[in-house]
């Protein structure tokens, strides 16, 4: 639920942003940033996939709460979106939102490792972790972007 609150507010910013600003046209003439573009979002498909994998899972299974995991997956593709036509923006704030979800984590696994330990930890490596590099690729790619101009 974090991850989910951490991406809203992240698709909330970024659609001000290429909303005012519009796509980043700077990063289609570099052919570097567009490869860091791809590989961000290769990355990003990790979550994604987790989300539907659950989603569907829980569907099939005959719980209608998996719905809930379909929407997180929404969420994803649309931070995709957003990130792609504005990728240093959206990496500054996918690497912030991510650090702090990881602070989050680490608030709870820390004090209580034995209890929720395992639960966080790989949450934190398979939905946080990925974010965090989404994020450093789509800023590697706007940095990039930005200094061949």
């Amino acid at each position: 639920m974090t991850f989910f609150i951490a991406n809203i507010a992240a698709i909330v910013v970024l659609f001000i942003i290429v909303l005012r600003r519009g796509p980043d046209l700077r990063i289609q003439t570099n052919r570097s940033a567009q490869r860091l573009r791809i590989a961000a979002c290769v990355f990003l498909a990790i979550p994604l996939a987790i989300f539907l994998i659950f989603g569907i899972a829980e569907m099939v299974g005959g719980d209608i709460n998996g719905v809930m995991h379909l929407v997180e997956a929404l969420v994803v593709v649309l931070v995709g979106i957003l990130a792609w036509k504005r990728p240093f923006e959206a990496g500054i704030i996918l690497c912030l939102s991510s650090l702090a979800l990881t602070g989050f984590f680490l608030s709870i696994l820390l004090p209580n490792p034995a209890h929720e330990g395992p639960i966080n930890f790989y949450s934190l490596l398979i939905v946080v972790l990925p974010t965090l590099i989404t994020g450093s690729l789509f800023l590697s790619a706007g940095i990039v972007a930005r200094r061949t101009q």
